[in-house]
């Protein structure tokens, strides 16, 4: 009896692992809701960020550590059949977001489009961009990924905008490692670096807003940061994740989810010259004069 049990228990964590698994951007997630009824949430990624909110509260509230440390280890970049992904398994690189606690690196990935016409998931004021990359953080009151998937703080993801620049992107030379990631569970080891040196120089200005992960199962977890400086990539790096095959043997392109509904949620942003001290003294300078002007028309 025990044993059947046991049998019984593995036949459905097979079936739902094969469930999970059997999904794709055949049409950028307009039908995961037929599998995943999560996909349906009201609080769902990615979005179109427009009209965000300043607040004060969300200067100077990231801190990153180990980010700048290479560490020991080689990096694991690997086709998973929906992006390809880098883990880090050292140092412990760790980023902590004010009062909503600490995270820990997990893992990062793409996504990206067909063309330079479209790839990001996110889109800035209605702007798209070719690829946009995933940096995924768990909280650190949890111990794996999937007890965190299991609270709505359980992650912290950063979204980096990429663009098309002239020159290649030193940092990301590992994505010359893709033509051996062509098929799907494929992995190569790559030289360990610094994670920092991926991000956007300026990381002062950012938009945060609650959400999901962006893939199935939409789970609504997920505390987003979007930075507002996008990161160049060259036309040959962009190239690189256009030859990889999906889990359905298929060329892997446009990789992304379409915007979602904000169903009333709040965009907040930091900017130090539009939200800070400089922006609250110009903006009193402006109303000083045209005060002054007023004045002086009605003498």
């Amino acid at each position: 009896m025990h044993i059947y049990i046991g049998l019984l228990s593995c036949l459905v964590c097979i079936c739902a692992g094969q469930n999970y698994s059997n999904w794709d951007y055949s049409d950028q997630g307009a039908n995961w809701v037929t599998k995943f009824k999560l996909c349906a949430g009201t609080k769902q990624s990615p979005i179109d960020i427009k009209a965000p909110t300043c607040d004060e509260g969300l200067n100077n509230s990231i801190t990153f550590t180990n980010y700048d440390k290479t560490g020991s280890s080689k990096f694991t970049f690997e086709n998973n059949g929906h992006s390809l992904v880098l883990k880090a398994p050292g140092p412990d690189a760790k980023v902590t977001l004010g009062s909503l606690g600490t995270f820990n690196f997990h893992q990062l990935h793409f996504h990206w489009g067909k063309d330079d016409t479209k790839g990001s998931e996110h889109l800035h004021d209605g702007k798209v961009f070719p690829a946009e990359m995933h940096l995924v953080h768990i909280n650190s009151k949890y111990s794996t990924f999937q007890e965190a998937q299991q609270n709505a703080d359980g992650l912290a993801v950063f979204g980096v905008f990429i663009k098309v620049g002239q020159a290649e992107n030193t940092a990301f030379n590992f994505l010359s490692s893709s033509p051996s990631l062509i098929y799907e569970g494929t992995k190569v080891n790559v030289t360990q670096f610094a994670i920092n040196t991926l991000l956007p120089t300026d990381q002062t200005i950012f938009y945060r807003y609650k959400g999901s992960l962006t893939s199935p199962t939409c789970d609504e977890i997920v505390t987003w940061t979007v930075f507002d400086q996008p990161i160049s990539l060259s036309a040959s790096q962009l190239a690189q994740f256009r030859i990889v095959k999906d889990n359905h043997n298929k060329t892997l392109v446009d990789n992304f989810r379409v915007v979602q509904n904000l169903n009333n949620r709040t965009i907040t942003y930091w900017s130090e010259e539009k939200c800070g001290s400089g922006a609250v003294a110009l903006g009193a300078s402006i109303f000083s004069a045209l005060f002054s002007l007023l004045l002086f028309a009605l003498l």
